[in-house]
């Protein structure tokens, strides 16, 4: 039997007893499956089977993914603000996946913007980034030089917020792999995520650079996983 429900709907349908059914949950983008409850059992597995032996309630919950708002660097003198719409988002706080949000730098009187750099966003415009991981900010504030000619002082203009220093090209390795997994092309600590072919999010966790990811607890077959705003697709034998 198979049947193709949203999260918002319900269904019923009759099955002849002792039927095997195989019950896949899918999460729509940006969500990942939270819980599957089949009758009393709260930990049912997507994707597993099950035999049906009398009426049986089935409900899956999906929540969003969201990343960490983990680190804001200013040097030099001036404001950094994140919006998520109207609301000021504060480091510490969690932002959903794949939202749009805006970032407005200020620099107090006298200074300019010398650079601006970020990781977890991906730009959309002049100040509007989607949300892709955890987000770190960084900007420099410098002061304005005077030109030292007589008569007057002349103010060098403020300067536009360069781009983000660009990240890494992430890879895993070995690829396919059997116990154990490597992320290159990180510099930091980062927070990974592995989610199977069907969606599933079945690992997360933050990581160290070089460290060594045990894979032993994965079942053979195709993941994603997503670091720094890329998938990454890799094959556990």
């Amino acid at each position: 039997m198979s049947q193709t429900l949203s999260a918002s709907e319900s269904y019923s349908a009759e099955v002849k007893e002792n039927t095997a059914i195989t019950l896949t949950a899918t999460p729509a983008q940006y969500y990942h499956l939270d819980a599957l409850t089949v009758g009393n059992n709260a930990a049912f597995e997507s994707g597993k089977s099950f035999t049906l032996t009398a009426n049986t309630a089935v409900s899956a919950t999906f929540a969003r993914n969201t990343f960490l708002y983990k680190e804001l660097t200013i040097r030099g003198k001036g404001a950094v603000v994140l919006k998520l719409g109207e609301t000021v988002i504060e480091k510490g706080q969690q932002l959903p996946e794949g939202e749009t949000v805006t970032v407005t730098l200020t620099p107090a009187e006298k200074f300019k913007v010398k650079n601006f750099s970020f990781e977890g966003l991906e730009k959309k415009d002049e100040n509007t980034y989607i949300v892709t991981g955890e987000v770190i900010l960084s900007a420099d504030f410098e002061p304005i030089k005077e030109d030292g000619k007589p008569g007057g002082t002349t103010i060098t203009p403020p300067v536009t917020p360069v781009d983000a220093t660009p990240v890494a090209h992430c890879t895993v390795s070995p690829n396919p792999c059997e116990g154990y997994l490597h992320v290159e092309g990180i510099s930091s600590t980062t927070v990974i995520r592995i989610y199977s072919a069907a969606g599933v999010l079945v690992f997360s966790r933050t990581i160290q650079p070089e460290e060594t990811i045990s894979t032993d607890r994965l079942p053979a077959g195709v993941y994603l996983l997503r670091v720094n705003g890329q998938t990454l697709r890799f094959v556990k034998k």
